[in-house]
């Protein structure tokens, strides 16, 4: 009985360091942030001194601009202005799997207390925690793979990461001034950084 007892923790023991192992192995790599974080620490305070084309930066509360501005993130349904899906699309049980990531986003707002400001990027960079993986259906989970190109990978091995610019989340934005008719807009490569994340997953 002693016998058995010691085989049965040895069992368990060895199960615990191959499931850790597995782990290590098949553990998304995090998404860059350097860039983001570059552009923001370069830019300056947007104030009265600013001229168009001088790298600025503001910090306000992300608004749409229409009711069409905005997306829907698939797997956590956040309703949000800027979305960047990763998944580790992987076949079997083969730990290795590369990495694939779509960004999508539309034009919007930053408001702060002087009004809004327009934010239309051509490119946008995340400074910003993806949304922590909770259970995820397994038909989204397999739609958001196809959309990424990878229709065949198994969806019970592969990752899958979320990262939002939510509508109404606190942010800092940085990018290049251009003022039309004395009104200001942040233009080209845009970074943000988020400070506050609110949960408006019942927005209307």
């Amino acid at each position: 009985m002693k016998t058995l007892r010691i085989v049965v923790m040895i069992g368990a023991a060895v199960s615990l360091v191959v499931s850790l192992i597995w782990s290590l192995l098949t553990r998304m790599p995090r998404a860059a942030r350097g860039q983001a974080r570059k552009l923001l620490a370069s830019a300056s305070e947007l104030d009265d001194r600013s001229k168009d084309g001088d790298l600025v930066k503001l910090t306000g509360i992300v608004r749409t601009r229409d009711p069409e501005g905005r997306l829907m993130a698939p797997i956590s349904k956040i309703r949000c202005v800027a979305l960047r899906l990763r998944a580790q699309a992987r076949r079997g049980l083969d730990p290795r799997a590369k990495v694939v990531e779509k960004i999508e986003y539309k034009p919007f707002e930053l408001e702060d207390a002087e009004g809004r400001v327009a934010i239309e990027p051509t490119e946008l960079l995340f400074d910003v925690s993806p949304l922590k993986e909770g259970k995820m259906d397994a038909s989204a989970k397999a739609s958001v793979l196809s959309d990424l190109g990878h229709p065949d990978a198994n969806t019970a091995k592969s990752n899958i990461e979320e990262t939002v610019l939510e509508i109404g989340a606190t942010v800092t934005i940085a990018g290049t001034l251009a003022t039309v008719d004395g009104k200001h807009r942040l233009v080209g490569q845009i970074a943000c950084a988020a400070e506050r994340i609110v949960d408006l997953s019942k927005e209307p």
